[in-house]
């Protein structure tokens, strides 16, 4: 048997061949050398034995009948616990998500009821500041029942904060230009 690399390559292909695994111009080419080659043609004598007898082997074991049926039942049931997890995943990440959502609208709200407050107590602060308007107590007899009825109905309370909070930026511009 010889050692050199392109022999090493031909020993190689020998387990190729048998298993069918070589195009056919790759096996002729192996068939051409194991008819030149003794320590390759023994050799491929003691795989085709080698396979041959675990064929044998192996084609006498049968399973039983009920061998696919188990099969079957373990990879349904592996895919049902698989589903069940994933289940189990999806939910607790839509519990997160839902519960991050809420505590992010609990938040806004709070600013936002917050800001409205803020936006009334300038108005007021100003009001009684600056009583250099004639219609500001009428605005305050208008804004008062409004906030009331605001705190009532939040769907309300946002335009009511936002216009309560756009009055007071407008006063104080124009009192900051009146005060020039």
């Amino acid at each position: 048997m010889s050692d050199t690399p392109e022999h090493c390559d031909w020993e190689e292909r020998l387990q190729d061949r048998i298993d069918g695994e070589l195009d056919a111009a790759q096996c002729a080419a192996l068939d051409e050398h194991i008819a030149s080659c003794t320590s390759c043609h023994a050799r491929m004598g003691a795989l085709q034995a080698i396979d041959a007898a675990l064929s044998k082997g192996l084609s006498q074991q049968r399973p039983e009948e009920s061998f696919n049926r188990r099969v079957l039942e373990r990879v349904d049931a592996m895919a049902r616990a698989d589903r069940a997890a994933a289940r189990a995943r999806l939910e607790r990440e839509w519990q997160a998500q839902a519960a991050t959502l809420s505590r992010q609208w609990r938040n806004t709200w709070k600013s936002l009821a917050l800001n409205g407050l803020a936006g009334v107590a300038l108005l007021v602060a100003l009001v009684t500041t600056f009583d250099v308007l004639p219609f500001v107590s009428h605005l305050i007899d208008r804004a008062w029942p409004l906030m009331q009825n605001a705190t009532n109905s939040p769907a309300v309370m946002f335009p009511v904060a936002a216009g309560l909070t756009i009055a007071a930026l407008w006063l104080v511009r124009v009192l900051a230009l009146d005060g020039r």
